[in-house]
């Protein structure tokens, strides 16, 4: 086959290269969006099949380069990304929990008070490893401190989604796989629902997908140090993420016998920080912000067999499942069909995660899909292996086109056709955002009023809006107010009563403790007569 037309299928698809990620994450692929996508796959395929009919050589000799596609993929993540979090910002979405929680917990750290947050536990001042063992998240940090509260841990969040997109497609390409099948693949993870839901989440969940191509890289190309960086960090983003890859590596050690030793190296790895490093670290961050997690599956935890049982004679309950297990696998193709024995730890880890009590959980909603984030890479991989042996395959069958280039574009159209299909049946996703620029500015100008140092009690979606020099406090109702308290009129937290809040305040303003700094139309920003002691 000559040059030309080895690349020349991928052409009649570039207009569905170009579309597909700004459609699906603009607008999304329910209703005119999805149809025309669905035409350009069409047009492609029907495109290909008419210059194959009536051409004897292909005049084609040209082609986008690869790298162009990835680059332009990754730098619309990005871009994109940056954009969404300011429309977060601005739509007063962006809350104490978790967006100024983490990005505050950092500029703590780096000031010498390791991993202290204000945001969970009982007391004013916490540990956050002790609500999440999560070290990792230091990876985030030098973003809120190059570019603010505000943005930056946006920012840095879509950076490591971005990247995750040029270096999944040079692990594909690492396993053999073929340029125009690693694009594919790598085009069908960045429009997927799960790799959306992750980035958009804010949350530092995001690090899972980055991390874990980092320890295949290594295993791939069986570098040792790669693989410790890799692991060490890995481990370090979730205290749970040692379960799923201690079960996903053993699968691996049969799966993968060719790297044999080395997934038992990481199986024993991930065992020994579960048993022996993990707990030691709990014991060091202490209870002050603990939470038992186990409250997510109610008396599942105390009693599996008898909540299974329930589980499975609930009509409902067993459709969701299967909708649950369907819709994961039209995003990706069905390509997880290919993935033989890794099936397995994935099917006991989605049915764990369809027991939960918690919906969000339940429902893999937003960053929660992150347990799964390692299984569905490996299913691209599996899936691009299998497509371009069905592609290279010289026999003939019925249910396939002679012509290799015909191959792939029936695969590849077959493919993104089922992930359209399920993106269009996608009810939560893209967040819909309703930036209110006025009242944005308004906050800003009262903001002036507080000086650099002053400590503040913040509402919910105000805290962002703070500079890092400025200590910031969540309102409570059981804690000490701050120098400082500023807060909406209207609406200040969906966990606690904004109006027993304006009660405790106005009760203090009569009795002299609070004055009015400041009152505008959708904000009020006060001081107390003493600051509290940080």
């Amino acid at each position: 086959m000559k040059a030309g037309q080895s690349n020349m299928p991928v052409l009649f698809f570039y207009p569905f290269f170009l579309f597909y990620l700004p459609v699906q994450y603009w607008v999304g692929s329910m209703g005119w969006s999805g149809y025309c996508l669905i035409l350009l796959l069409l047009f492609g395929g029907s495109f290909h099949w008419l210059f194959i009919r009536f051409q004897k050589e292909s005049v084609f000799t040209w082609k986008i380069s690869p790298m162009i596609w990835i680059l332009f993929w990754s730098g619309f993540v990005f871009g994109e990304g940056i954009n969404y979090t300011r429309n977060a910002l601005h739509s007063f979405l962006l809350g104490d929990l978790d967006y100024t929680a983490q990005s505050r917990m950092m500029a703590a750290t780096f000031s010498g008070d390791f991993f202290q947050t204000q945001y969970y536990g009982w007391n004013e001042n916490a540990n956050f490893l002790s609500h999440h063992m999560t070290p990792s998240i230091l990876l985030l940090s030098p973003f809120p401190m190059l570019f603010g509260p505000s943005l930056g841990f946006g920012i840095g969040i879509f950076f490591y989604s971005a990247i995750t997109i040029p270096l999944l497609y040079f692990y594909l390409r690492e396993c053999s796989i073929s340029e125009e099948l690693s694009l594919a693949a790598t085009l069908l993870w960045a429009g997927s629902s799960s790799f959306y839901r992750l980035g958009h989440s804010l949350h530092f969940e995001t690090l899972v997908p980055i991390l874990f191509l980092v320890i295949l890289y290594g295993v791939q190309k069986q570098k040792i140090w790669i693989l410790i960086i890799g692991l060490f960090l890995f481990l370090g983003i979730k205290e749970d993420l040692s379960i799923y890859l201690s079960a996903l590596s053993a699968t691996l050690i049969f799966a993968d016998p060719k790297r044999k030793r080395i997934w038992i190296s990481v199986l024993i790895l991930c065992v020994f920080y579960l048993l022996i490093l993990h707990p030691i670290f709990r014991w060091m961050a202490g209870s002050s912000a603990e939470r038992n997690w186990r409250e997510y599956w109610g008396s599942g935890f105390e009693n599996p067999i008898s909540s299974i049982g329930i589980y499975i004679q609930n009509p409902e309950s067993r459709f969701q499942y299967w909708k649950g297990l369907r819709d994961l696998s039209l995003e990706f193709g069905f390509w997880n069909l290919t993935a033989g024995w890794i099936l397995i730890p994935f099917l006991g880890l989605y049915s764990i995660f369809r027991l939960s009590i918690h919906p969000w959980v339940r429902d893999l909603y937003s960053y929660y899909i992150y347990p799964l984030i390692p299984f569905l890479i490996l299913f691209l991989r599996s899936g691009a292996r299998k497509l371009q042996e069905k592609v290279e395959d010289s026999k003939r069958n019925f249910l396939m086109p002679d012509s290799r280039q015909q191959r792939w574009v029936y695969l590849i159209l077959l493919t993104f056709l089922f992930s359209v299909y399920r993106n269009s049946k996608e009810t939560e996703y893209p967040i819909p955002l309703s930036p209110k620029t006025q009242e944005a500015e308004e906050l800003q100008s009262i903001l002036k009023s507080i000086p650099e140092g002053g400590f503040v009690s913040a509402g919910f979606h105000l805290s962002p809006y703070l500079s890092l020099k400025n200590p910031t406090y969540p309102i409570r109702e059981n804690r000490t107010l701050q120098k400082w308290i500023l807060f909406h009129r209207k609406y200040n937290s969906p966990y606690l009563s904004s109006e027993k809040i304006l009660k405790r305040v106005e009760t203090e303003i009569k009795s002299g403790k609070i004055r009015i700094v400041e009152r505008s139309e959708n904000f009020i920003l006060l001081q107390t007569s003493s600051a509290p002691s940080p």
